[in-house]
């Protein structure tokens, strides 16, 4: 069992990332189309991180970088331990982690435009934080347990048992994952 976990955490760590780029093109021209635009090509995420990688690397002060690479681990360590089955509080937990990481390098950089972004990301963080909290607790009252694992196998899913957990939840992924309406700290094109 120990060993199809591991198997399933290596996946995720080499796969995940072509997935969520191809997740990403998908939306982009999903979004294009629904604005009557051909958009990008799916692949665009792609050559965005090509390109990324081949510009001079800028570094405004050595705290940054540790905070980046904090925000990497901690990211790298939510997914590993959510598809090797682990504790579900541990995976939000670690997520949370995450993202203040990333906003404390950008309020490391002492840049105007990059604290507001790390402001705006504070104030929506904690909108949605305590429903995720909410949320992981409703699993351990729908299933008495927080581990993924047990999750997967209940008899009845977590959804059926408190359908208002998930609706709250489904209103917070469209924060967590910045849609629009609240995708102004880290969107490619601020709205007007």
């Amino acid at each position: 069992m120990t060993g199809i976990m591991i198997v399933r955490a290596l996946l995720y760590i080499l796969l995940a990332p072509f997935i969520g780029a191809l997740l990403s093109g998908v939306d982009r021209v999903f979004s294009a189309r629904m604005q009557g635009r051909v958009g990008p090509p799916v692949i665009q995420p792609l050559y965005d991180v090509n390109k990324l990688l081949n510009k001079q690397t800028t570094v405004v002060n050595s705290i940054q970088v540790l905070f980046v690479t904090v925000y990497l681990v901690f990211t790298i360590f939510t997914g590993t331990l959510f598809f090797a089955g682990g504790d579900m509080l541990l995976v939000f937990f670690a997520l949370s982690m995450s993202e203040v990481m990333l906003v404390l390098a950008a309020f490391s950089t002492n840049g105007p435009y990059s604290i507001m972004g790390a402001q705006r990301e504070l104030l929506q963080m904690m909108c949605y934080e305590p429903m995720t909290l909410l949320v992981a607790i409703g699993f351990y009252y729908a299933n008495g347990s927080f581990m993924v694992n047990d999750l997967i196998k209940a008899d009845l899913p977590a959804i059926a048992q408190i359908p208002g957990f998930f609706i709250g939840f489904a209103f917070i992924l469209i924060i967590k994952l910045r849609k629009a309406r609240f995708d102004l700290s880290s969107s490619r094109h601020m709205h007007q």
